[in-house]
């Protein structure tokens, strides 16, 4: 798929805890895999834990996965964003498009587009990451 099918596939798409389908729903990590394997990476779900709000699990579900991830010093295309939004825990990812721009969902949104170097999201970065079988 193109960049532009992509996105026209998944923007406006509403979110669902544990959501991995665009046509029914998709949470932070779903909407990465959907991106990932419409470009043909191999991303592993790790799932998502039983109940909203459990930022805990999130977060360690996250640590515990990131050797899975290769981190990157800065951001590419395509590549993984995450960000510390509550109580200094890791619980919420998105992909970065074009610089300054990425692609992401929040419960009680869609997926949408936004700035990373806006003065919301620029002071939640935790890294940039990488798939470490992405060449």
């Amino acid at each position: 798929m193109t960049d532009k099918e992509i996105l026209t596939e998944l923007l406006g798409t509403s979110f669902k805890h544990g959501g991995r389908e665009p046509g029914i729903g998709l949470d932070c990590f779903g909407l990465g895999l959907v991106i990932d394997r419409r470009r043909n990476i191999g991303t592993e779900d790790f799932g998502s834990p039983e109940k909203a709000n459990q930022f805990d699990i999130v977060h360690k579900m996250i640590l515990k996965n990131k050797a899975c991830f290769e981190r990157l010093d800065k951001p590419e295309k395509w590549c993984w964003v995450t960000f510390i939004l509550r109580k200094k825990l890791v619980t919420h990812v998105g992909k970065v498009l074009n610089w300054p721009y990425f692609i992401h969902i929040q419960e009680g949104t869609q997926v949408t587009i936004e700035r990373l170097d806006g003065d919301y999201w620029k002071n939640h970065i935790e890294g940039y990451y990488k798939w470490k079988t992405q060449e």
